[in-house]
């Protein structure tokens, strides 16, 4: 059973994802507010635990970083696919 104020702090959290993607679809591609809307909704996204992590028995590393990396680099460049409509940011 969930706590209805933890469901409210990911609701809160994935509405401020949504408005930062939002933003950034707003603003041409390396203006500066595109640019902090990415960086801001980057950095929420990786300190949020939302990720999934592998076992450290699992881990490599170097892949991950790779494979975050490359998460990133394609959020940064399909922000504008992004539809509210659709589902959350991280989905």
């Amino acid at each position: 059973m969930n706590c209805p104020q933890t469901d409210n702090v990911l609701q809160n959290f994935h509405e401020e994802l949504k408005q930062l993607a939002l933003k950034a679809q707003q603003h041409p591609p390396f203006t500066e507010i595109r640019q902090e809307a990415m960086t801001e909704l980057i950095e929420k996204i990786m300190n949020s635990e939302q990720l999934w992590y592998p076992h450290p028995s699992q881990l490599d590393e170097e892949a991950y970083r790779d494979a975050q990396q490359n998460l990133w680099l394609y959020v940064c460049q399909a922000i504008e696919k992004y539809n509210p409509e659709l589902g959350s940011v991280i989905t």
